[in-house]
């Protein structure tokens, strides 16, 4: 099936049906990229199941270089990330929500509520900033979603968190970093590890040898993930 555009609310959307009324996989796209950079997963994974995709597109413009035009969910500090990583330290985003999160929530908050398919039936899932996003929502939403997938995001506004997460006890969660990751660096991935296992939720924390990325064998990982929460709808 072709991607069809649909605006929902705030957010324009890519969506692929390939059965109406079959649960959803919704994924949020990294900083700089677009909805269309994790689109090939409709064809890798749940090949054995009848699932609706939907691509969200970030709601900032970015000019990433040589004319081309990227998308984000909400600001980064690109400059400081790039002095921390010439010092060999990292950016801490756990104190607080980054500029433009609570907006990029209340976006996708209206999207979901648009897109009018119960929460039951949606697994919410994103690679970095989308995964940082994703992780906020599923806690935040009136009601659980189906299952989460956080590839290679990382703690945020973690006093918060903190509270929220309690909210999610028993949720099955997927979550996958590499260990030499020189943008979000695996001991932050290891602290949300913990703090979501604290807070109730099951889930295992996939490690790989690799950096900021998703790998041949986190997608096999996540593909069982997936058929295991499909098969819970």
């Amino acid at each position: 099936m072709q991607p069809q555009m649909r605006q929902l609310g705030p957010v324009e959307t890519h969506e692929i049906i390939n059965e109406p009324g079959a649960p959803y996989v919704v994924l949020f796209h990294g900083y700089g990229a677009n909805a269309f950079d994790l689109m090939p997963f409709s064809q890798m994974l749940l090949r054995s199941h009848k699932v609706n995709w939907l691509f969200p597109q970030g709601i900032l413009d970015l000019d990433i270089g040589y004319g081309m035009m990227g998308k984000a969910w909400f600001h980064i500090d690109i400059a400081a990330f790039e002095r921390a990583m010439t010092t060999g330290q990292f950016r801490d985003l756990s104190r607080d929500a980054p500029a433009g999160f609570v907006e990029a929530r209340d976006s996708v908050m209206a999207m979901l509520q648009k897109l009018d398919v119960p929460l039951e039936k949606i697994v919410l899932g994103g690679f970095s900033q989308g995964a940082m996003l994703a992780t906020d929502i599923a806690m935040r939403l009136p009601a659980p979603p189906a299952g989460l997938a956080i590839l290679s995001g990382t703690l945020v506004d973690e006093e918060n968190w903190r509270q929220v997460a309690r909210q999610r006890e028993g949720m099955a969660f997927f979550q996958s970093h590499g260990k030499i990751d020189p943008v979000l660096p695996f001991s932050m991935a290891e602290k949300l590890h913990e703090l979501l296992m604290e807070a109730g939720l099951q889930g295992d924390l996939k490690a790989f040898s690799g950096g900021h990325e998703i790998p041949q064998d986190v997608l096999f990982e996540l593909d069982i993930y997936l058929e295991s929460m499909i098969q819970k709808m």
